[in-house]
Protein backbone atom coordinates (compact mmCIF):
# COMPACT_ATOMS: atom_id res chain seq x y z
CA UNK A 1 0.00 0.00 0.00
CA UNK A 2 1.26 3.68 -0.75
CA UNK A 3 1.86 5.31 2.21
CA UNK A 4 0.13 8.52 1.42
CA UNK A 5 -2.52 8.04 -0.73
CA UNK A 6 -3.44 10.40 -3.35
CA UNK A 7 -6.70 10.37 -5.75
CA UNK A 8 -4.72 8.39 -8.49
CA UNK A 9 -4.20 5.73 -5.86
CA UNK A 10 -7.16 5.44 -4.93
CA UNK A 11 -9.05 5.20 -8.76
CA UNK A 12 -6.41 2.39 -9.42
CA UNK A 13 -7.30 0.07 -6.52
CA UNK A 14 -11.16 0.73 -7.11
CA UNK A 15 -10.79 0.05 -10.79
CA UNK A 16 -8.75 -3.62 -9.74
CA UNK A 17 -11.23 -4.27 -7.66
CA UNK A 18 -14.31 -3.30 -9.47
CA UNK A 19 -12.82 -4.81 -13.10
CA UNK A 20 -13.09 -0.97 -14.55
CA UNK A 21 -11.73 -1.07 -17.69
CA UNK A 22 -13.07 3.15 -19.08
CA UNK A 23 -11.82 6.09 -17.36
CA UNK A 24 -12.68 9.65 -17.42
CA UNK A 25 -10.68 12.71 -15.75
CA UNK A 26 -12.63 16.47 -16.00
CA UNK A 27 -10.13 18.66 -14.76
CA UNK A 28 -8.71 22.21 -15.64
CA UNK A 29 -4.95 23.65 -16.29
CA UNK A 30 -4.74 24.13 -12.80
CA UNK A 31 -6.09 20.70 -11.09
CA UNK A 32 -5.79 17.32 -11.71
CA UNK A 33 -2.03 16.76 -11.75
CA UNK A 34 -1.93 13.31 -12.10
CA UNK A 35 -3.59 11.57 -14.86
CA UNK A 36 0.06 10.08 -15.74
CA UNK A 37 -0.19 7.97 -12.58
CA UNK A 38 -3.29 6.34 -14.00
CA UNK A 39 -2.77 2.67 -14.65
CA UNK A 40 -3.03 1.56 -18.72
CA UNK A 41 -2.60 -1.74 -18.03
CA UNK A 42 -6.13 -1.62 -15.81
CA UNK A 43 -7.98 1.28 -17.79
CA UNK A 44 -7.63 0.62 -21.33
CA UNK A 45 -9.38 3.33 -21.68
CA UNK A 46 -8.76 6.41 -20.89
CA UNK A 47 -10.09 10.12 -21.40
CA UNK A 48 -9.37 13.68 -20.17
CA UNK A 49 -11.50 16.43 -20.37
CA UNK A 50 -10.08 19.59 -19.59
CA UNK A 51 -11.70 22.95 -19.39
CA UNK A 52 -10.08 26.67 -18.43
CA UNK A 53 -6.78 25.11 -20.70
CA UNK A 54 -5.05 27.92 -21.92
CA UNK A 55 -4.57 27.85 -25.95
CA UNK A 56 -0.76 25.93 -26.50
CA UNK A 57 -1.42 24.54 -22.91
CA UNK A 58 0.38 20.63 -22.44
CA UNK A 59 1.87 19.03 -19.37
CA UNK A 60 2.76 15.99 -21.94
CA UNK A 61 -0.23 14.10 -22.22
CA UNK A 62 -3.24 13.58 -23.78
CA UNK A 63 -6.41 15.71 -23.78
CA UNK A 64 -9.35 13.99 -25.84
CA UNK A 65 -11.56 17.18 -25.03
CA UNK A 66 -10.75 20.65 -24.46
CA UNK A 67 -12.30 23.80 -23.57
CA UNK A 68 -10.54 27.66 -23.07
CA UNK A 69 -12.84 28.55 -21.51
CA UNK A 70 -15.42 27.19 -17.87
CA UNK A 71 -18.08 26.46 -20.18
CA UNK A 72 -18.07 22.85 -20.93
CA UNK A 73 -20.68 22.41 -23.74
CA UNK A 74 -19.14 21.67 -26.70
CA UNK A 75 -16.68 18.77 -24.79
CA UNK A 76 -20.04 17.42 -23.47
CA UNK A 77 -21.52 17.56 -26.74
CA UNK A 78 -18.66 15.43 -28.30
CA UNK A 79 -18.70 12.81 -25.39
CA UNK A 80 -22.89 12.42 -26.47
CA UNK A 81 -22.05 11.96 -30.24
CA UNK A 82 -19.35 9.09 -29.49
CA UNK A 83 -21.94 7.54 -27.11
CA UNK A 84 -19.35 7.09 -24.76
CA UNK A 85 -19.98 5.82 -21.30
CA UNK A 86 -17.46 5.55 -18.35
CA UNK A 87 -16.66 2.96 -15.33
CA UNK A 88 -14.78 5.46 -13.26
CA UNK A 89 -14.72 9.42 -13.43
CA UNK A 90 -12.49 11.96 -11.39
CA UNK A 91 -14.17 15.15 -11.31
CA UNK A 92 -10.98 17.66 -10.01
CA UNK A 93 -13.14 20.60 -11.07
CA UNK A 94 -12.50 24.51 -10.97
CA UNK A 95 -13.09 24.75 -7.30
CA UNK A 96 -16.15 27.49 -7.26
CA UNK A 97 -19.55 26.18 -6.70
CA UNK A 98 -21.20 26.13 -10.12
CA UNK A 99 -18.54 24.48 -11.30
CA UNK A 100 -18.39 21.77 -9.07
CA UNK A 101 -21.92 21.39 -9.17
CA UNK A 102 -21.95 21.25 -12.71
CA UNK A 103 -19.39 19.15 -13.18
CA UNK A 104 -20.87 16.29 -10.57
CA UNK A 105 -23.72 16.41 -12.30
CA UNK A 106 -21.99 15.99 -15.76
CA UNK A 107 -19.99 13.39 -14.52
CA UNK A 108 -23.27 11.03 -12.49
CA UNK A 109 -24.61 11.52 -16.51
CA UNK A 110 -21.98 9.75 -17.81
CA UNK A 111 -21.06 6.91 -15.68
CA UNK A 112 -21.89 3.40 -16.52
CA UNK A 113 -24.74 1.42 -14.05
CA UNK A 114 -22.14 0.26 -12.28
CA UNK A 115 -20.01 2.72 -12.35
CA UNK A 116 -18.20 5.04 -9.75
CA UNK A 117 -17.50 8.75 -9.58
CA UNK A 118 -14.43 10.30 -7.74
CA UNK A 119 -14.64 13.65 -7.07
CA UNK A 120 -11.26 15.76 -5.29
CA UNK A 121 -11.03 18.21 -2.64
CA UNK A 122 -13.94 16.93 -0.80
CA UNK A 123 -12.55 17.92 3.02
CA UNK A 124 -10.43 20.67 2.98
CA UNK A 125 -8.18 21.30 5.93
CA UNK A 126 -8.77 24.88 6.78
CA UNK A 127 -11.02 27.87 6.00
CA UNK A 128 -7.99 29.65 4.14
CA UNK A 129 -8.16 27.33 1.16
CA UNK A 130 -11.62 26.86 1.42
CA UNK A 131 -12.79 30.15 0.06
CA UNK A 132 -15.35 30.27 -2.89
CA UNK A 133 -12.77 32.13 -5.12
CA UNK A 134 -9.61 31.41 -6.62
CA UNK A 135 -6.84 31.69 -3.92
CA UNK A 136 -3.21 30.92 -4.99
CA UNK A 137 -1.74 27.91 -3.27
CA UNK A 138 -3.45 24.67 -2.28
CA UNK A 139 -7.16 25.82 -3.20
CA UNK A 140 -10.73 23.31 -2.42
CA UNK A 141 -13.03 26.07 -3.11
CA UNK A 142 -16.14 25.11 -2.36
CA UNK A 143 -16.39 21.64 -3.98
CA UNK A 144 -17.01 20.14 -0.70
CA UNK A 145 -20.32 21.75 -0.15
CA UNK A 146 -21.29 21.15 -4.05
CA UNK A 147 -20.51 17.70 -3.47
CA UNK A 148 -23.04 17.42 -0.26
CA UNK A 149 -25.53 19.67 -2.06
CA UNK A 150 -25.71 17.61 -5.09
CA UNK A 151 -26.37 14.18 -3.11
CA UNK A 152 -29.07 15.27 -1.10
CA UNK A 153 -30.37 16.55 -4.17
CA UNK A 154 -30.41 13.58 -5.74
CA UNK A 155 -30.85 10.74 -3.20
CA UNK A 156 -31.13 8.09 -5.67
CA UNK A 157 -26.70 8.25 -5.01
CA UNK A 158 -25.02 6.41 -1.85
CA UNK A 159 -21.26 8.20 -1.50
CA UNK A 160 -18.58 7.80 1.07
CA UNK A 161 -16.29 10.27 1.74
CA UNK A 162 -12.51 8.72 1.87
CA UNK A 163 -10.26 10.88 4.08
CA UNK A 164 -7.05 10.91 2.08
CA UNK A 165 -5.63 13.49 -0.39
CA UNK A 166 -7.82 16.53 0.85
CA UNK A 167 -10.83 14.53 1.05
CA UNK A 168 -12.34 12.01 -2.18
CA UNK A 169 -15.79 11.31 -2.50
CA UNK A 170 -16.76 8.21 -4.19
CA UNK A 171 -20.15 8.42 -5.65
CA UNK A 172 -22.46 4.77 -6.30
CA UNK A 173 -26.56 4.37 -7.58
CA UNK A 174 -26.65 2.05 -4.15
CA UNK A 175 -23.52 1.79 -2.78
CA UNK A 176 -24.17 1.14 1.13
CA UNK A 177 -26.51 3.35 2.17
CA UNK A 178 -26.20 5.02 5.66
CA UNK A 179 -29.50 4.28 7.53
CA UNK A 180 -31.41 7.75 8.13
CA UNK A 181 -31.47 8.92 11.71
CA UNK A 182 -33.06 12.24 13.96
CA UNK A 183 -29.33 12.95 14.48
CA UNK A 184 -28.73 13.16 10.82
CA UNK A 185 -32.03 14.46 9.90
CA UNK A 186 -31.26 17.30 12.21
CA UNK A 187 -27.93 18.02 10.82
CA UNK A 188 -29.04 18.14 7.37
CA UNK A 189 -31.94 20.90 8.72
CA UNK A 190 -28.78 22.96 9.98
CA UNK A 191 -26.57 22.38 6.99
CA UNK A 192 -29.94 23.50 4.67
CA UNK A 193 -30.01 26.91 7.06
CA UNK A 194 -26.44 27.83 6.28
CA UNK A 195 -27.23 29.13 2.96
CA UNK A 196 -24.04 31.56 1.55
CA UNK A 197 -22.30 31.69 4.33
CA UNK A 198 -19.53 30.21 3.34
CA UNK A 199 -17.56 30.61 6.52
CA UNK A 200 -20.18 29.03 8.55
CA UNK A 201 -20.24 25.93 5.97
CA UNK A 202 -16.76 25.52 6.66
CA UNK A 203 -16.98 25.24 10.26
CA UNK A 204 -20.18 23.23 10.13
CA UNK A 205 -18.50 20.51 7.23
CA UNK A 206 -15.32 20.71 10.05
CA UNK A 207 -17.55 19.91 13.20
CA UNK A 208 -20.08 17.63 11.60
CA UNK A 209 -18.81 15.39 9.16
CA UNK A 210 -20.33 12.38 9.81
CA UNK A 211 -23.06 13.78 6.48
CA UNK A 212 -19.68 13.53 4.82
CA UNK A 213 -20.00 9.83 5.55
CA UNK A 214 -15.87 10.19 5.91
CA UNK A 215 -14.34 6.65 6.28
CA UNK A 216 -10.35 6.02 6.81
CA UNK A 217 -8.75 4.45 3.44
CA UNK A 218 -8.31 1.02 4.97
CA UNK A 219 -12.02 0.63 6.09
CA UNK A 220 -13.11 1.89 2.73
CA UNK A 221 -11.01 -0.98 0.84
CA UNK A 222 -11.92 -3.52 3.26
CA UNK A 223 -15.56 -3.12 2.27
CA UNK A 224 -14.45 -3.09 -1.36
CA UNK A 225 -13.07 -6.06 -1.38
CA UNK A 226 -15.46 -7.48 0.44
CA UNK A 227 -18.33 -6.40 -2.10
CA UNK A 228 -15.78 -7.62 -4.52
CA UNK A 229 -15.39 -11.36 -2.97
CA UNK A 230 -19.54 -11.27 -2.69
CA UNK A 231 -19.70 -10.34 -6.79
CA UNK A 232 -17.15 -12.99 -7.49
CA UNK A 233 -19.08 -15.89 -5.60
CA UNK A 234 -22.25 -14.82 -6.79
CA UNK A 235 -21.15 -15.43 -10.63
CA UNK A 236 -19.70 -18.29 -9.48
CA UNK A 237 -23.02 -19.88 -7.89
CA UNK A 238 -24.97 -19.07 -10.91
CA UNK A 239 -22.15 -20.99 -13.12
CA UNK A 240 -22.59 -24.17 -10.55
CA UNK A 241 -26.27 -23.25 -10.64
CA UNK A 242 -26.68 -23.42 -14.68
CA UNK A 243 -24.42 -26.74 -14.78
CA UNK A 244 -26.36 -28.30 -12.22
CA UNK A 245 -29.41 -27.90 -14.49
CA UNK A 246 -28.31 -28.82 -17.13
CA UNK A 247 -27.16 -31.96 -15.38
CA UNK A 248 -30.75 -32.53 -13.70
CA UNK A 249 -32.19 -32.03 -17.36
CA UNK A 250 -29.96 -34.54 -18.86
CA UNK A 251 -30.50 -37.09 -15.95
CA UNK A 252 -34.07 -36.88 -16.34
CA UNK A 253 -34.01 -36.76 -20.01
CA UNK A 254 -31.83 -39.68 -20.69
CA UNK A 255 -32.10 -42.13 -17.38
Amino acid sequence: MPEQWTKADLINRIAKLRGYRRYLEICTAYTGHRYGEIDRDLLTTCHRMMYRCPPGHSDGMPVDFRSEELDITECIRAISAQRRRYDIILVDPWHEYATSLRDLGEALNLITEDGTVVVHDCLPPAEEIARPTFTDGDWCGLTYKAYLDCLVAQPTFEYRTVDIDYGCGVIRKGFAAVAPSEERSALMRGWDAIGDDHGAAFRFMRDHKVLWNVVGVEDFLGEEAAQANRRLAARTNTRLSVRDQAALFFARRFR
